[in-house]
C-alpha cells in the first residue's frame, strides 16, 4: 500500500517539476523579450509609449511566475511530509490498537 501511495506521489512530483520547467522557460522568454525591448528602445525603433506598455506587461507576468513556482514546490513537500506522518501513524495504530481500551476502539 505504501508503495502505491508513494508511486502516486512520485507522479505528482514529476508533474510539478514539469510545470516548474515550463514556468522557468516562460520566465526566460519574458526576460529575453525585455532585453529586445530595451535594445529596440536604444536604437529608437520603438515608441516610448509602446515600450512602457510592453515593459508593464512583461513585469506583471514575471511577478506572477515567482509565486507560482514557490507554491508548487511547497505544496509537494507538504504533501510528502503529511503522507510520511500518516503512514507512521497507521503503523503505530496497528501495534497499539489491540491493547487499547474498548471505549477507544469504538
Amino acid at each position: 500500500m505504501k508503495e502505491i501511495i508513494r508511486e502516486g506521489l512520485s507522479d505528482s512530483r514529476e508533474q510539478t517539476e514539469a510545470e516548474q520547467r515550463a514556468l522557468k522557460l516562460e520566465e526566460d522568454k519574458l526576460e529575453r523579450q525585455q532585453m529586445k525591448l530595451l535594445d529596440s528602445h536604444y536604437v529608437d525603433s520603438i515608441p516610448v509609449v509602446l515600450l512602457g506598455k510592453e515593459q508593464a506587461r512583461i513585469s506583471r507576468s514575471l511577478t506572477e511566475i515567482g509565486p507560482q513556482m514557490n507554491a508548487s514546490t511547497v505544496h509537494v513537500e507538504e504533501v510528502e511530509q503529511n503522507l510520511n506522518l500518516a503512514l507512521e501513524l497507521a503503523e503505530c495504530v496497528g501495534r497499539v490498537y489491540p491493547s487499547a481500551p474498548d471505549y477507544i476502539k469504538r
